[in-house]
């Protein structure tokens, strides 16, 4: 993150030049207190930061600090599968409330509550706002957004028109977010703190979890009514990006039920998701990707 390269050079640039001040400080302070002022405080601290730098510059002191850092200890062998990818860990955990609609694949999040860890927060503000705005990305990258091509490799899904994002109405409805409590880092870094930019947009991903889950709603729904009993019902595959199309053939009933058995009858080979070697029509969607008990 920022804090981790950024913060870290910066506070290299500022040791340099609290140490070429260190001499000025002393001597101002030492002033101070033979005058019986104080030397405690942020008010007293402010003074004696002034006048040490101005009596640095008059003397030609070099107040300006260059620093540079590069993360540590990180290494890594692809081909033996050793060493060291990551300089620490980050943690959160999430929870999603979705509303599904089965005759549409259209859905809402009702709620979502997420805690994540940022070690020691350097602005807490901040840091929440980053959660959020990870969180919906994430959860735009796992239902919203697919890519589509064409028999001929061109891309479909161009722009706004046909690649969807999500937007100010795709925002949980409730959001609730938290910062995890007296965690810090224990690697050196800025004030214990963590990077907080990408580590929780996986947590978005709860909502691709909950929508499936609706989906076995639906279909244990209509089970129950065709047959009149309840019974377990057979784990299917949901491949990600969970869209309109593939939450809508999910939701089994009478209609898309109907055309699956058929298809099933034609002894064609089923998919388990949709095409993604560039044969898939983007204006022919495919009933197959699921599989029936």
């Amino acid at each position: 993150g920022g804090a981790d390269l950024n913060g870290m050079a910066v506070l290299r640039a500022c040791e340099q030049i609290k140490e070429r001040m260190q001499p000025y400080i002393d001597r101002a302070k030492a002033k101070r207190e033979a005058n019986g002022q104080p030397t405690t405080g942020q008010e007293a601290m402010a003074k004696i930061l002034g006048e040490a730098a101005i009596a640095a510059h008059f003397e030609r002191v070099n107040l300006t600090g260059q620093g540079f850092y590069a993360t540590p200890d990180i290494n890594f062998d692809w081909v033996h599968q050793t060493g060291k990818p990551f300089h620490y860990f980050a943690f959160g955990i999430a929870l999603a409330e979705v509303q599904l609609d089965c005759l549409t694949g259209d859905f809402n999040v009702l709620r979502a509550d997420v805690i994540h860890d940022v070690g020691d927060s350097l602005n807490p503000a901040i840091d929440i706002g980053q959660i959020e705005g990870a969180f919906v990305q994430g959860m735009g990258l796992f239902t919203l957004e697919e890519m589509v091509f064409f028999k001929n490799g061109q891309l479909f899904t161009k722009g706004p028109s046909t690649y969807k994002i999500p937007s100010f109405g795709d925002i949980p409805v409730d959001f609730r977010v938290g910062l995890m409590a007296n965690v810090p880092n224990k690697k050196h870094t800025v004030f214990s703190s963590k990077g907080v930019g990408e580590p929780p947009l996986f947590l978005g991903a709860s909502v691709l979890f909950a929508l499936k889950e609706a989906a076995y709603a639906a279909r244990s729904d209509f089970i129950k009514e065709k047959e009149g009993i309840e019974k377990p019902l057979p784990y299917f595959r949901f491949d990600s990006p969970g869209t309109a199309e593939k939450l809508r053939l999910a939701c089994w009933d009478k209609y898309n039920n109907a055309v699956a058995v058929a298809e099933k009858k034609t002894d064609k080979k089923e998919s388990d998701g949709p095409v993604a070697d560039g044969s898939h029509d983007p204006f022919k969607p495919t009933a197959k990707w699921h599989a029936l008990a």
